[in-house]
């Protein structure tokens, strides 16, 4: 069972550039296949606290207050990308 959920979740990501969500495991699959990751935090700094731990000023991991604002991030940055021919 454990791998059918882990291919359902690599299938739901597969194909993106970047990733927005405010699930752990879906920040750790979305580093991992290499992705830039926009993710927001709950009031218990869940994500936060483990990111902080394990993977310390990365790059590809974005914090924000919100998940609109993970993805107004996210969308500005695909916009970059577009503007730059990427």
């Amino acid at each position: 069972m454990a791998k059918q959920r882990l291919n359902r979740g690599l299938e739901l990501i597969q194909g993106g550039r970047s990733l927005v969500t405010d699930r752990l495991h879906a920040v750790i699959l979305g580093w991992m296949s290499g992705m830039q990751v926009y993710y927001a935090d709950n009031r218990y700094r869940k994500l936060g606290n483990v990111l902080d731990t394990w993977l310390p000023n990365r790059d590809d991991l974005s914090a924000h207050e919100t998940l609109d604002a993970a993805l107004a991030a996210a969308r500005a940055a695909s916009g970059a990308f577009a503007a730059n021919g990427a």
